[in-house]
């Protein structure tokens, strides 16, 4: 992901973000069943595409996981993140 044009932008927005995120999740009374979705649904579909050398949709998926995980935190930061 680094290597992406956005890739350290990205990683940042991560890093400034995802402890925030998971706090809420976390909270969630249906924490377990978001958490098995985004692991089934993003992480599991991503680490596949980089161990066949798809990076581009390894990316991809990431953001859309990323997405998704803020949605289901309620946190909306107004940043639109693409590829």
């Amino acid at each position: 992901m680094l290597k992406h044009e956005n890739g350290i932008k990205l990683a940042e927005l991560y890093y400034s973000t995802a402890p925030k995120i998971v706090e809420r999740l976390e909270s969630l009374e249906n924490s377990e069943t978001v958490f098995k979705m985004l692991y089934t649904d993003y992480i599991v579909p991503s680490v596949s595409a980089i161990e066949s050398g798809d990076n581009e949709l390894a990316l991809n998926i990431y953001i859309a996981g990323y997405s998704k995980a803020r949605e289901e935190s309620g946190i909306d930061n107004g940043i639109s993140i693409h590829s």
